[in-house]
C-alpha cells in the first residue's frame, strides 16, 4: 500500500525486489500508476504552504522525530538496504545515519 494525500492506496500491481548479491527475494513493493504519482505530487504541492506556515520549532520537532525514528531502526533499515542493494552493511549503516543527520540539519 501507498500513503497518498493522507489515504491508504493499494496499487493494482506490485513488483518483486531481489538482492543483486544473492538473487533472493527481499520483498514485494507497490507499483504506483502514473495517476498515483501525479496525485502524490499534487498533494505535496498542496501541503507545502501549510508546512511553510508552521513555526520553526514545530518543523524542527517533526524533522527531529524523523531522525530519531531512523536511528532507532538503524539495524533493520541497514539490513533491508543491504539486502536490496547488495552493498556491505557497514555502508548502509552510514547511509541511514547520514539520512538521520540530514533531517536534523534541514
Amino acid at each position: 500500500p501507498l500513503l497518498i494525500d493522507g489515504r491508504i492506496i493499494v496499487p493494482p500491481k506490485t513488483f518483486k525486489v531481489t538482492s543483486p548479491a544473492t538473487g533472493n527475494l527481499v520483498g514485494v513493493a507497490p507499483d504506483a500508476t502514473p495517476d498515483m504519482i501525479e496525485a502524490s505530487v499534487t498533494a505535496a504541492h498542496r501541503a507545502a504552504p501549510l508546512w511553510a506556515k508552521l513555526r520553526h520549532a514545530e518543523r524542527a520537532s517533526v524533522l527531529m522525530s524523523c531522525a530519531d525514528t531512523l536511528r532507532s531502526n538503524l539495524e533493520a533499515l541497514a539490513t533491508l538496504q543491504t539486502n536490496e542493494s547488495g552493498r556491505p552493511i557497514s555502508e548502509t549503516r552510514i547511509e541511514v545515519l547520514v539520512a538521520a543527520a540530514t533531517f536534523e540539519n534541514a
